[in-house]
């Protein structure tokens, strides 16, 4: 095993590097994965390291700074009674800048004509946007994960309005509880809302 690594890189295509992934001997959950959320975007720059070995290391750090990002929603299969799931979100057109480490790390992250796509939320899952800027950092302790989101900036047809929203994990009163939707607090306003859309943004 190796005892540590470092990895550099710019201007990767990642679909290119999907493409290739897809014919190597990875987990099948992986290649499961690639296949359900298609991944596009190029990797401006990428700075990783690693001590221990690359499947299990105890400690790592990654820098990134990635352009036009494109990642597939991933829909959940609707319950028995029909009703629909939360799936996992999807996101078009973003430019996303990145630190992270085992406890935690930090993002900018921005889309200029794109979209993001929430299967099972609303309406019509995938929302069109013409701007919408966002930063952000996060906090891991063993289980607990905690988000913040300091600016929140978004406009389309639809709206203009600026949010700043904290997400953590629900806390397990018993064990194997699970902690997963979370809780999300959100706080905000609009500045310009079509009336007339506005049910397309509630869940």
């Amino acid at each position: 095993a190796l005892a540590g690594g470092e990895l550099r890189g710019d201007k990767l295509d990642l679909a290119a590097l999907a493409k290739i992934a897809g014919r190597l001997p990875l987990p099948p959950k992986l290649h499961e994965q690639l296949q359900a959320q298609p991944v596009k975007g190029l990797v401006e720059s990428i700075t990783a390291r690693w001590d221990g070995a690359l499947e299990a290391p105890h400690d790592w750090r990654v820098q990134a700074r990635l352009a036009g990002l494109s990642v597939g929603a991933r829909p959940a299969p609707p319950r028995a009674d029909g009703q629909p799931v939360e799936g996992i979100p999807g996101i078009e057109g973003a430019a996303l800048e990145l630190e992270a480490m085992p406890s935690g790390g930090h993002a900018q992250l921005s889309i200029e004509d794109g979209a993001l796509e929430f299967p099972g939320v609303f309406e019509q899952p995938r929302i069109a946007l013409a701007q919408l800027s966002a930063q952000a950092r996060w906090r891991v302790q063993g289980e607990h994960i905690e988000v913040e989101v300091d600016e929140l900036a978004l406009r389309n047809a639809d709206a203009t309005g600026r949010f700043k929203a904290r997400w953590q994990t629900a806390e397990a009163r018993r064990p194997g509880e699970p902690r997963f939707p979370g809780v999300l607090d959100l706080q905000g306003s609009f500045s310009r809302a079509n009336g007339a859309r506005v049910h397309r943004y509630l869940p």
